[in-house]
């Protein structure tokens, strides 16, 4: 079975983030379903969705996501995601998390290409960087 490790490395802030989401193929129809927990919260989800929102946080937190993807051409998308972002700085407040389950109901082609975007106002500072491992 195909999969794809993405790993979303050590992201910065250069401005505002907000609504950032993971879209397969650049595709931003609403062709997405997850469900999230925020900091072992209960599950949320949403449904035809533009993408799979990894933060939802209106604020310039540095931030690391981690996933993994199940990548058949002819088979829906499967992704576990693991986020942690920076929050308050100093060592009296803790960090934030997010777990979250997605597909890409995506069933013709498989994924050739990942992009991260921000609803919000800044951008991916210099540095930012996705890398993708894969394997068969």
């Amino acid at each position: 079975m195909a999969w794809e490790r993405l790993h979303h490395g050590a992201i910065t802030a250069n401005g505002n983030f907000d609504n950032c989401k993971i879209r397969f193929n650049s595709d931003s129809g609403s062709n997405y379903a997850y469900r999230k927990s925020n900091n072992g919260g209960s599950d949320s989800t949403n449904t035809s969705d533009s993408g799979l929102g990894y933060m939802a946080t209106n604020g310039a937190e540095d931030h690391f996501v981690d996933m993994f993807i199940v990548n058949k051409s002819d088979k829906e998308k499967l992704a576990i995601v693991d986020n942690v972002r920076a929050s308050d700085a100093g060592a009296g407040n803790t960090p934030a998390r997010k777990e979250l389950v997605g597909k890409w109901a995506n069933t013709s082609d498989s994924i050739t290409s990942i992009q991260a975007v921000n609803g919000g106002t800044g951008d991916f500072a210099s540095g930012s960087r996705i890398q993708v491992f894969g394997a068969d």
